[in-house]
């Protein structure tokens, strides 16, 4: 082994213990030593490798805090919907102030924006255009945080007219607002054109964190402010890391939900970086089990970077391979791994058991070994059923075979991060563009294009004008087809996760019902994935005597019907519902139905977990 390699090796190895010796906190190590130094090669002047945007050294650039203040406030003012919030308030005579998660964001991508006008070019530019859905880049249970001062009519007025208007939203008016770190403490006043500072100014400025009080008093407030810290990529003192380390060993864990714990791994600047700072804030490993809601993912294992261009293997430039494609079925997964401002990719690896025996692990897939899974080209795809979210990346043409990834026909399995980076495309569509590609069942090179669902959402769903004309469009399509099977999956997914707003949108809704009571009455494979679409909607709760027939038909509930009906369930609103309930129970197929249901009801669903409890003692598996 070459010194370079094992001084390398052992310094990672090393790194925590000696920091903490040195009183340096890991994070900075990690970020200032591994990352610039020996992930990154030699100076990028003296380097023969181009390296990926996100490995190169960031510029030293000098931000005020007025140029940031300003900065925030023009962002603000240009953006739509951010606009729009700020004109209702003013309209109703109420002074508001935008507090915690998303005042902290909006403060961030300001002094993103910033460092990109004065040099920094490591950025994607297709995620610094301003639009909501990038300031925002996740769209599961985004919750805006305000303060109204003005009359109390005048504040009940406000949130029902602009949860109408921007109702992929929700806004919470708390008068008492919890945290223990200056970010889920920070505060912006529209009206008024203030940031509280606090040190917080400073901190998005200098890429760190501050906490108010020594110790954490619940642990929310403790995944709150790591959960701010994976986000914005903090750097932590040593102080602070100690007093992270000493509420993970002391606080009860099982407050901790799956939902809140996963905000820590889905909203990642850094997965790699967040990886490793939790297990080194962690040496008992408290929060690898069951209990802390975190373990599914703390249990998992990290694409890692690596010294980039290693070996004797043919390079990808030379085998023809630039861009690649990864499938996932899970909007979250999607968000996550493009979620990056620099385009770093955050991944976990698929491993084996035993590669010998080829057993997978439960939940990765690695049919040809440890590695992250992607396939050839922009436009590729193993399988449908392997998800319609498609990741597109760009493999670094000095990434060599064997080192850096392993080749399976089509297949690239990589083994190192620091060889890919998020291919920035920006295909920006009109809403109704969207929908047409959406629908045509001929085009299946989907390329990027979802990284446009969020977008036309907000698109869409803030401005009538356009969701009229989605309507009109997606009415003319659902007229045209005579059953249910002539509309494309994907198509109708999309269109079911915008709001009813109008006479247009009601007709679609109406006639969407038609096709799925013709569907219900006879039984064929095909119709599982349109039901399971169907019940994950807010529509699903309209469809009642539609679901009881099929519920009821004894030929839609014998051999495997049973288990392919009761999971196109997973996730649905009705599952909380006590008439679906008492349906299972009357059910002849009662004890089958439960039992299946046993793998995924969460515990939020009351008449169904109840019922299953008294039942199958034993089978469910809870799911806070």
């Amino acid at each position: 082994m070459k010194p370079t390699i094992f001084f390398s090796i052992l310094l990672i190895l090393l790194g925590p213990m000696l920091a903490q010796a040195e009183g340096r906190s890991w994070s900075a190590w990690f970020q200032q030593d591994v990352v610039q130094r020996y992930l990154g090669g030699l100076p990028q002047s003296q380097s023969k490798i181009e390296l990926p945007n996100w490995l190169k050294p960031a510029p030293q650039i000098e931000i005020s805090e007025s140029e940031l203040i300003n900065e925030t406030f023009q962002l603000i003012n240009s953006n739509r919907q951010l606009n729009m919030i700020k004109s209702v308030a003013e309209k109703y005579g109420l002074e508001l102030d935008l507090v915690g998660e998303a005042a902290a964001q909006i403060v961030h991508y300001a002094h993103r924006n910033l460092r990109l006008k004065k040099g920094d070019s490591r950025y994607m530019k297709s995620k610094l255009d301003g639009h909501f859905s990038n300031i925002f880049p996740w769209q599961e249970n985004l919750t805006f945080t305000v303060q109204l001062n003005g009359k109390e009519e005048s504040k009940a007025q406000f949130l029902t007219e602009i949860q109408s208007r921007l109702p992929f939203v929700k806004f919470e008016n708390r008068e008492n607002i919890q945290g223990n770190d200056n970010h889920s403490l920070a505060k912006i006043n529209f009206q008024n054109a203030q940031i509280d500072r606090n040190q917080f100014l400073q901190d998005v400025i200098h890429q760190q964190l501050h906490l108010y009080n020594p110790r954490f008093s619940n642990v929310k407030d403790l995944i709150d402010t790591l959960a701010n810290v994976s986000r914005h990529e903090l750097i932590l003192s040593y102080e602070t890391e100690s007093l992270l380390r000493r509420a993970i060993s002391e606080l009860p864990l099982d407050g901790i939900g799956k939902t809140l714990a996963a905000r820590i791994y889905w909203h990642a600047a850094n997965l790699e970086y967040t990886h490793g700072l939790l297990k080194n804030l962690d040496p008992s490993r408290r929060l690898a089990t069951n209990d802390s809601g975190l373990a599914e993912f703390y249990n998992r294992e990290v694409l890692s970077s690596k010294p980039l261009g290693r070996g004797l293997g043919a390079r990808a430039q030379d085998i023809g391979i630039d861009y690649l494609t990864h499938q996932t079925e899970n909007r979250q997964t999607y968000n996550a791994i493009t979620y990056s401002p620099l385009g770093r990719p955050n991944v976990f690896i698929s491993r084996q058991h035993n590669r010998n025996k080829a057993g997978d692990i439960s939940g990765e897939l690695a049919r040809r070994g440890n590695g992250y899974y992607t396939i050839r080209g922009k436009d590729s795809e193993w399988h449908p059923d392997y998800g319609d979210y498609k990741v597109i990346q760009k493999l670094n043409p000095n990434a060599k075979v064997g080192a850096d990834f392993f080749l399976y026909n089509y297949e690239v399995v990589l083994l190192n991060n620091s060889a890919i980076e998020t291919a920035d495309l920006n295909e920006n569509l009109r809403p109704v563009e969207y929908f047409e590609f959406l629908a045509d069942k001929k085009r299946y090179n989907m390329g990027d294009l979802f990284r446009q669902s969020w977008r036309m959402q907000v698109e869409i769903q803030s401005n009538p004008e356009q969701k009229q004309l989605v309507d009109e469009f997606v009415f003319r399509i659902l007229s045209d087809a005579k059953e249910i099977y002539d509309i494309r999956p994907l198509f109708l997914r999309k269109y079911l996760e915008l709001s009813v707003t109008n006479a247009t949108g009601q007709k679609c809704i109406e006639r969407l019902t038609h096709l799925y009571e013709k569907a219900f009455q006879k039984p064929d494979g095909r119709f599982n994935t349109f039901l399971f679409l169907w019940t994950q909607t807010q529509h699903a709760k309209n469809s009642k005597d539609i679901i009881i027939k099929r519920l009821r038909n004894p030929k839609l509930n014998h051999g495997t019907f049973v288990s392919d009906n009761v999971f196109a369930f997973r996730g649905s609103p009705l599952l909380g519902e006590t008439w679906f309930a008492q349906e299972v129970n009357n059910s002849p197929y009662r004890e089958k139905i439960l039992e299946i249901f046993g793998q995924f009801i969460p515990r939020s669903a009351l008449p169904l977990y109840t019922l299953q409890n008294k039942s199958c003692g034993g089978v469910f598996t809870s799911q806070k």
